[in-house]
Formats: C-alpha cells, structure tokens, sequence
C-alpha cells in the first residue's frame, strides 16, 4: 500500500511542478518590470519561509512539520487564487505562488522534492537575471 501512496504523490508533484512550469513560461514572457513583480514576490515568500523555517529549527523543532503545514497553505491560497482569477488574464500572484511552491518543495527534502528541483534551479537563476537586488534574498535564504 505504501508503494501506490507514494506513486500517486510523485504524480500529484509531477502535475504541480507542470503548472508551476506553465506558471513561469507565462511569467517569463510578461514585461521586465512586472517579471520583477513576480520574482520578488516568489523571493519574499521563500525568504520569509526560511526565516521562520531558522526560527523553528533553533527551537528545536521538527523542520518537516513546518514544511508540510506552509506547503499546504500556500496550496489552498492557490486553489483559492485560481477560483477567484479571470481566466482570460494572467494572475501574476497566482504565478507567484506556484513558483515559490515549486522552489520550497524543492528545498524540503521530500520525496516529491525531485519533480520541483530543476524548475526550482530555473526559477531562481531567472529571479536573479531579472532582480538587481536580488542578492538581498539570496543573504536571506542562506542564513
């Protein structure tokens, strides 16, 4: 039973890294300052996320948990972003969103970690082209 629960999560991964890659074409063809909307929006969400994710770990507590629990929250602020969104225009939050899930699932160590690594590697040399303040997150996500 666990093989099949853990297939069905690599395939759930799969079709999120799909939509965060959707997510980042559209993104990438929007004009240079509203990339860097988009970008330091992904890098505000992942930098807060690592700060407190520090926080927790200093505490002592289970850094998986936290994972799991942030992941889960951005996931329903998605879902509630794609009912609320036009579908006839780009929602650069939206966009956002899926781009920073893709790179904190990434970064979490998951099983389902490997379907996001590359998109996030992708997601982050293209913030770092577009932001010319962006080793200002780059400090953040390292402490």
């Amino acid at each position: 039973m666990l093989g099949f629960g853990n297939l069905a999560e690599k395939r759930q991964a799969k079709a999120k890294a799909a939509e965060a890659r959707d997510a980042f074409g559209d993104a990438r063809a929007l004009p240079l300052a509203m990339q860097q909307d988009v970008a330091r929006q992904v890098m505000r969400e992942c930098t807060e996320t690592m700060g407190i994710l520090a926080t927790v770990a200093k505490a002592g507590r289970e850094q998986d948990i936290f994972y799991t629990l942030h992941i889960a929250d951005l996931q329903q602020r998605i879902d509630r972003a794609k009912m609320m969104s036009d579908s006839d225009s780009a929602d650069v939050n939206l966009m956002a969103m899926q781009m920073a899930q893709c790179v904190l699932q990434a970064s979490s160590g998951t099983n389902a970690s490997e379907a996001y690594e590359p998109l996030a590697e992708d997601v982050l040399q293209w913030a770092e082209r577009v932001l010319p303040d962006f080793s200002n997150y780059q400090a953040k996500l390292l402490h």
